[in-house]
This record gives C-alpha cells, sequence and structure tokens, in this order.
C-alpha cells in the first residue's frame, strides 16, 4: 500500500515539475481537445421528400427529390419546377399532389391531401405523387388530323353569341358547291392562318362572306393587334348544332399540346369569334 502511494506520489510530482517548467520556460502544454471534450454535435436531420410523376401507361415513373416544402401551394410550385418539363399541362391549377399509403387490404395505393392540412399529414420522406387533372399527351404523334366545320360568330347580346351556319357535304357531292370545312389545325397559329387565307380564297363560302368582308383590309400591323383577340369555341354539338359552346380556355391558345386536346375533333365544329372593328381598325373607315 506504501508503495502505491509514493508511485501516486511521484507521479504528481513529475507531473508538478513538467508543469513549472512549461509554465517557467514561457511554453504553454498542448490542449488536448479530446480529454477535455469526448461528445458529438449531431449533424441536422435532412427534411427531404420525393415527388414522383406516375407513368400511368407504364412502370417508367419519374422521381425528384426536393426540401420538404412548407405548405401545399408551396409543394405545388416545387413540383412543377422539378417535374414540369415532363407534363402536358405544368400549371397550378391542373396539379393534383397525393399521399403513397398502404389501404387496409395492404395494397399501395395514391391518396388525396387536404391542402389546409399539409404540414399534419406530409413528413419527411414521405412519397408523394404528382398528378394532372387533366391529362395532356405531348406532341402532335398524339393528334387526329381531319377536318372540321368552320363557324363563326358575333355578338347578338352581352351573353349570347349566334353563329353563321354549318354547310354538311351531300351524298353524293353537288358541283359547284362549297363547304364550311377546313382542315382540323393542330395549333392556334394554324387556325389564324385559315382565316387570314379567307380574303385570298376563290371559292368562299357563303357562310363566311362577313368574316371575309371583316378581315379583307387587315394589314400586318392588323393582324398583329388581333391575333390576341381572336377567340375560338367548341360546341356540344349533336348533329353539328351551335346552339351550345364555350371557349377554349386561355391556356389552350398558349401550349400546343393542350389546344390539340381541347380543339375539336373532326367532323365537329370550331367556332370563331373575329374582334369588333373598333379593337383592331379603330382610326379606319368603313367597311
Amino acid at each position: 500500500m506504501t508503495g502505491s502511494a509514493t508511485n501516486l506520489d511521484t507521479d504528481s510530482t513529475t507531473s508538478t515539475t513538467s508543469a513549472s517548467q512549461n509554465s517557467n520556460s514561457g511554453s504553454t502544454a498542448p490542449f488536448d481537445s479530446q480529454s477535455q471534450y469526448t461528445g458529438s454535435v449531431a449533424a441536422p436531420r435532412k427534411e427531404i421528400l420525393t415527388f414522383v410523376l406516375p407513368d400511368e401507361e407504364g412502370d417508367d415513373d419519374r422521381h425528384a427529390l426536393v426540401p420538404l416544402p412548407k405548405t401545399y401551394d408551396e409543394a405545388v410550385a416545387c413540383a412543377i419546377r422539378v417535374l414540369g418539363t415532363y407534363m402536358g399541362d405544368a400549371t397550378p391549377s391542373n396539379i393534383r399532389l397525393r399521399s403513397r399509403i398502404q389501404d387496409v387490404q395492404r395494397k399501395w395505393i395514391w391518396a388525396d391531401i387536404d391542402p389546409e392540412n399539409w404540414q399534419l399529414l406530409v413528413s419527411s420522406g414521405d412519397n408523394v405523387g404528382v398528378f394532372e387533372k387533366i391529362r395532356v399527351p405531348r406532341g402532335i404523334h398524339h393528334f387526329m388530323h381531319g377536318e372540321v366545320f368552320l363557324s363563326f360568330g358575333k355578338k347578338e347580346t352581352q351573353n349570347r353569341l349566334v353563329w353563321s351556319n354549318v354547310t354538311q357535304p351531300a351524298n353524293p357531292p353537288g358541283r359547284g358547291l362549297t363547304y364550311t370545312l377546313v382542315g382540323r389545325p393542330s395549333k392556334l397559329i394554324d387556325a389564324i392562318q385559315i382565316i387570314r387565307a379567307l380574303p385570298m380564297t376563290s371559292n368562299v363560302p357563303y357562310e363566311w362572306t362577313e368574316a371575309r368582308k371583316q378581315v379583307k383590309d387587315w394589314t400586318e400591323e392588323d393582324w398583329a393587334e388581333a391575333t390576341s383577340k381572336i377567340k375560338f369555341y367548341k360546341f356540344v354539338n349533336p348533329n353539328l348544332s351551335t346552339a351550345v359552346y364555350q371557349e377554349l380556355p386561355p391556356i389552350a391558345y398558349t401550349n400546343d399540346d393542350v389546344w390539340r386536346v381541347l380543339v375539336p375533333m373532326p367532323g365537329e365544329v370550331l367556332g370563331v369569334v373575329l374582334p369588333p372593328k373598333s379593337e383592331v381598325l379603330p382610326f379606319k373607315s368603313e367597311y
């Protein structure tokens, strides 16, 4: 026991002497961080969400990792930013987010998310599906070519349009007859070109006479002004009726894929409303 005590005293004396010598020599003993502090600070936990753009025709889903959004609207904007190039209509109003969960039968399903309770329902590490409310095929290869009937509308009252008659081909076709048929336009610019060709067409159907008269004196400047004001319509048209109509949505004018989905199918009626003369030619004389 005495030897042990002596050893401890010797070690203590040696340590003290060494520290004293270092102090006297003006040097400082090196600081050993490990002997002073052995703990570590954990790295902040990453909060990451996986967006999934399902391939409804196969197994080629697309995925994207993003920081966990704080709100549903923020998540929609984020989904469009990272996956919008693969969508036909990547606008917020056309996007629906769904969570990947298992139902009571242990099958994996996509469940709609309540936007008001985003933070309660969605956590880091979850898979969130990105769906288009109206699925828009991308590319001209989906487009169905053919002919549509063209009808021009004008305002009769504030809320009512009247439309030019639709002429159907006879069976068999009669010689010299003209029909209100045009090639189904695959994009807005094609539809505008059909209207622009009216003044240069010699055999214009009688039903288009008034529209032709309206645009015959338009200059390039007039067309540039009028193009954004020309509106197109589709019809709920049993027997080619123009009684019930609906304007194509604004995105159809800027997104060719949306236009190709919504423009009337071959054999149906495409409605056109030209802007009033006062909006295009305010300083020109009457026709």
